[in-house]
């Protein structure tokens, strides 16, 4: 039986082709030789080398931009090339003369080798509107985890080749299924690697590691067991080690299994963060893991700007049903009490499914004003759906 083993996430930071293109495509553009009026940028250095780093390290670099020209030098927008990258902090104003800061922020957790990231500035400046800040240098790891054996998928298969670089996270499962998987665990760091397991970090308690010596400081084997019952949604713990290098001595390992809820709405919220590109059109899937057949009777939003359409039901997946949101176009941020996606069912128990778009992960609704009305505007609902 082949398992699904994509995890719903919620959808907050996706790069579009369009995006990519335009961050690669938009370098430090050396101004126009004909003199012109406006503010001008001035970067001290538009590359920072932050040499080598372990993986995991959250590195800061803060760039200063001078404003050398006429007026006041304006800061748009802080576009990065990947989701790892981050203008953590920047000056949005800088006036005639004085300097300004662009903090960059680079997550390495997925790292390892040589990284190079970068950040496009878009400003105000007439002559040169676009920079780039680049953040380069080495990131090393401690090992290099490969799965070797699966308790599902079987070696050969392209199910297999899926999960080899997986780690302990086994994707979707069901509430009765027991997942077994061996890791190898390779040193990376550059010295004797003296792995040690301390235990599992884990609420569920539904996971269990041992860790055998394959080759003494240099390769391991760890072994994963998840044992039911999971719970509906995510099962997750943490696997902790001692390394015995000095400079990084405890490294950990994640292990993760999903079970689906019976009506799985994905993602259960959306994010629209400024910080980063910002996807206009976003898929929401509503899925039915049970045996009660329920329809879809509207769909809406709390944002007349917004169009959201039910689509035409996939043979392929007759139990999803597809609805495609477009977002209002332009510098649309989400208010913090949130816009609302409503999707109304002629399910018993679920009648109502709300999904929020909101400006940061991890955060709740704020209360909605008394001077701001919840109003649902239709969307359209396509034959076939």
């Amino acid at each position: 039986m082949r398992i699904d083993r994509r995890i719903p996430f919620i959808v907050g930071v996706v790069l579009t082709a369009a995006t990519v293109a335009f961050a690669q495509g938009a370098p430090n553009t050396p101004a126009k030789s004909e003199a012109g009026g406006g503010p001008k940028w001035v970067l001290d250095g538009p590359v920072h080398d932050f040499g080598t780093a372990w993986a995991g390290t959250v590195l800061h670099h803060r760039f200063l931009v001078r404003n050398e020209g006429v007026g006041i030098l304006k800061i748009l927008e802080a576009k990065p090339r990947c989701a790892c990258s981050v203008a953590d902090d920047y000056s949005r104003e800088i006036p005639q003369g004085e300097t300004g800061h662009i903090t960059f922020k680079l997550q390495t957790a997925a790292k390892n080798g040589a990284v190079s990231e970068s950040l496009v500035i878009k400003t105000n400046d007439p002559n040169q509107p676009y920079m780039t800040l680049e953040m380069k240098g080495t990131v090393k790891t401690v090992c290099q985890l490969e799965v070797i054996e699966d308790s599902v998928a079987k070696p050969g298969t392209s199910e297999f080749a899926d999960v080899r670089g997986q780690a302990a996270n086994f994707g979707r499962v069901t509430a009765d299924q027991r997942v077994r998987r061996v890791i190898k665990m390779t040193n990376t760091s550059g010295e004797p690697l003296e792995m040690k397991l301390l235990g599992v970090n884990q609420e569920s308690q539904r996971f269990r590691a041992e860790l055998k010596v394959s080759k003494p400081n240099e390769e391991y084997l760890l072994t994963v067991l998840g044992e039911p019952p999971f719970v509906e949604g995510y099962n997750s713990g943490t696997i902790m080690f001692q390394t015995g290098i000095p400079e990084n001595p405890s490294y950990n390992v994640g292990c993760y299994a999903y079970v689906p809820s019976r009506i799985e709405v994905v993602p259960p919220k959306m994010i629209v963060d400024p910080r980063y590109p910002i996807q206009p059109i976003r898929p929401l899937r509503i899925t039915n893991h049970g045996d009660t057949h329920f329809e879809i009777t509207s769909v809406s939003c709390s944002n007349p700007g917004f169009r959201v359409t039910l689509m035409p039901r996939s043979p392929t997946e007759p139990n999803t049903h597809n609805i495609e949101v477009r977002m209002p176009m332009g510098q649309y941020r989400p208010p913090e009490y949130g816009d609302i996606v409503r999707v109304e069912t002629s399910d018993p128990e679920r009648p109502v499914i709300d999904v929020y778009v909101l400006p940061r992960l991890n955060m709740e609704p704020a209360p909605r004003p008394d001077n701001v009305p919840l109003e649902f505007h239709p969307g359209r609902m396509m034959p076939g759906r």
